[in-house]
């Protein structure tokens, strides 16, 4: 029917979340015109960003995750607080767990030796900074990780486990003295959750 979410309809918005507001905003964006003309489908999901920003929490999820195993933790699960709103102090707090085995993006990694590798040459993109085989990358509101193996599929050469030790005074956004800054951060969430 015409309120079915997959449908470009007011109604099927409606049922997909898309607040009155953002429908409001983005017919004051585009105006009205008596030529014809198209207007691309991100101005309207930039109007619904732009009026859930400041409503709704936030969350870590990992849609295509790649594990990663702490080789140097010991600590069983320790638990961060973290903010629901990185802007709005007044959202409260929630609990995320971390231990010895994360997931991340598969696409926070760049494998130089692996098939992504192999079709750039063996170079990093420009402006990576993400995680790399050897180099450092900060789990967001944990730690600082370093890449030390990396354990492949054998019929792909795809990474499927990533052997990594976290530095242990960088918790919670902290770079001690004589370590150079870490440029990456990224997002991740704890395996038996």
């Amino acid at each position: 029917g015409w309120d079915d979410p997959r449908m470009p309809t007011l109604s099927g918005m409606r049922r997909r979340g898309v607040p009155p507001a953002a429908l409001r905003l983005f017919c004051e964006r585009v105006g009205i015109s008596k030529a014809d003309s198209n207007i691309a489908f991100s101005a309207l999901e930039d109007c619904v960003r732009l009026e859930m920003d400041d409503k709704c929490s936030r969350a870590f999820c990992v849609l295509e995750p790649l594990k990663v195993t702490i080789t140097n933790w010991e600590n069983g699960i320790e638990e961060f607080s973290v903010p629901r709103h990185p802007k709005i102090a007044e959202m409260g707090a929630r609990i995320i767990p971390f231990g010895k085995e994360v997931f991340i993006e598969r696409t926070d990694f760049f494998d130089l030796e692996g098939p992504e590798g192999e079709a750039n040459g063996g170079k990093v993109p420009k402006g990576y900074k993400r995680l790399l085989p050897n180099d450092n990358v900060r789990l967001r509101y944990a730690y600082v990780i370093q890449c030390d193996e990396i354990i492949r599929d054998p019929s792909t050469r795809e990474p499927i486990e990533l052997k990594c030790s976290h530095i242990p005074d960088t918790r919670a956004g902290v770079t001690p003295e004589g370590m150079k800054r870490v440029q990456g951060i990224i997002h991740w969430v704890e395996a038996s959750t």
